[in-house]
C-alpha cells in the first residue's frame, strides 16, 4: 500500500525530472540556434518550479494497531561521545608529554610548548572537535548488537585519532623526529593504549546509558485513494487534503 510519502515523492520526482528535461531541450535549442546564425545571443526561458499545489481525495477505511519501529538514539550517542572524547583527549596529552619527559629527547629549546599543551585551550579545543568528527563518521561501527558503545570499537577509533591528530600534527612531527619518528611513534601508542585502556571502561560506564536503542509508536490508518472506489463511497466520508510545496518547505490543509 502506497504511503503519502510515497505519493508526494513520486509527484515531486517527475516535477523535478520535468524542469529537468525542459531546460536542457532549451539548452539544445540554443546550441542549435547559434550554430546556424540564427538568432544568435536570443536568450530561451528557463523552466523553474516555484510553488505546487496538489489536492488529494481519500477516505478513511479503518485503523491499523499500532507499530513499533527501532532506531538508534543518535542525539543520546552524540551526546556519549562528546562526554567520552572531553575525558579522553587530556589523559592523552598528559601521556604525550609524560613520556616526551620521559624520552629524555632536547625538546625544550625549540618546542617548549610541549610542557604548556594541557594549558592550551584552544588546541585542546581542536581536538575535541577533530576527534568527535572522526568517531561520529564511525558512529554505525560503535555500537554493537544491543545498541551500546562497543568497548574495542571506540578504543581503537580514539587511538586512531589520537595518532591522526596529535602525533600527525604539524607541530607535532618534529618533536617526535627528535627521538626518531618511528620509535616515537611506537613508545607513542604503546603509552596512549596502556592510559586509555586503563580508564575507557570508567569514562563509558559513566557516559553512556544502557543501550541507545529507542523504540518508536505508530499508528496507522488505511487510507483510500483509487477515484473510482471514492466515487461510490457517501460523499461525507470523502476528505480532501491540500499540500502546497514551494521554497519555505511543505504545507498540509
Amino acid at each position: 500500500m502506497a504511503t503519502l510519502k510515497d505519493i508526494l515523492g513520486a509527484v515531486l520526482c517527475d516535477v523535478i525530472r520535468a524542469q529537468h528535461q525542459t531546460n536542457e531541450y532549451s539548452k539544445m535549442l540554443s546550441e542549435q540556434y547559434q550554430q546556424g546564425g540564427k538568432m544568435q545571443g536570443m536568450k530561451l526561458p528557463s523552466a523553474q518550479i516555484g510553488q505546487l499545489e496538489l489536492s488529494f481525495k481519500y477516505a478513511v477505511i479503518d485503523g491499523v494497531e499500532e507499530q513499533e519501529v527501532e532506531s538508534v538514539n543518535n542525539s543520546g550517542v552524540r551526546r556519549a561521545l562528546v562526554y567520552v572524547v572531553r575525558e579522553s583527549v587530556p589523559l592523552l596529552l598528559k601521556t604525550f608529554i609524560r613520556e616526551v619527559h620521559d624520552s629524555g629527547i632536547a625538546y625544550q629549546e625549540k618546542y617548549a610548548f610541549i610542557d604548556t599543551l594541557m594549558e592550551n585551550k584552544e588546541f585542546i579545543k581542536h581536538l575535541n572537535k577533530r576527534f568527535i568528527t572522526l568517531l561520529m563518521e564511525q558512529l554505525d561501527e560503535l555500537l554493537d548488537n544491543e545498541q551500546k558503545l562497543d568497548f574495542d570499537k571506540v578504543y581503537k577509533a580514539i587511538i586512531d585519532a589520537a595518532d591522526d591528530q596529535i602525533l600527525e600534527h604539524d607541530d607535532i612531527v618534529p618533536v617526535m623526529r627528535l627521538g626518531g619518528e618511528v620509535t616515537m611513534n611506537q613508545r607513542m601508542n604503546n603509552a596512549f593504549e596502556a592510559s586509555l585502556r586503563k580508564e575507557l571502561d570508567d569514562i563509558l560506564r559513566e557516559s553512556t546509558m544502557a543501550s541507545f536503542r529507542r523504540i518508536q509508536r505508530f499508528g496507522s490508518m488505511n487510507v483510500e485513494l483509487n477515484s473510482e472506489k471514492l466515487g461510490m463511497m457517501d460523499g461525507s466520508l470523502v476528505n480532501t487534503m491540500v499540500v502546497k510545496i514551494g521554497p519555505d518547505g511543505v504545507t498540509f490543509n
